[in-house]
């Protein structure tokens, strides 16, 4: 990765721009008590692009969360290589990040 101004991130990464002036300074170094400090994710390059600036401005992150869609109980609403691809992005942002992707989803009829 390259100083201040922008970047270059590796990996799954690779093709994400970091852009530091284009982020609004809202973190004043202090950890608030009580306060977990969370992004919600996609898994999009844009996702990326936030997760890689908010390391690189050294904000503070707790938890990383991600929806995933299912058809049924049992079968995701996506196909087998998108499937791959989640897997991979949440198991890249483990190793990179240490924090594991918390994956949400809602049950089928939105009960439970």
């Amino acid at each position: 990765r390259q100083g201040a101004g922008g970047g270059k991130a590796e990996g799954l990464f690779a093709n994400t721009e970091i852009d530091e002036r284009a982020c609004i300074m809202i973190f004043d170094g202090v950890r608030q008590p009580n306060t977990i400090y969370a992004a919600s994710v996609s898994r999009g390059k844009d996702s990326t692009a936030m997760l890689l600036a908010i390391e690189e401005l050294g904000f503070p992150l707790d938890a990383i969360y991600a929806v995933d869609i299912w058809a049924t109980d049992d079968i995701p609403a996506e196909l087998p290589p998108m499937v791959s691809f989640k897997d991979e992005w949440d198991r890249k942002c483990l190793e990179r990040f240490g924090i594991p992707v918390t994956r949400l989803c809602a049950t089928r009829g939105g009960k439970g």
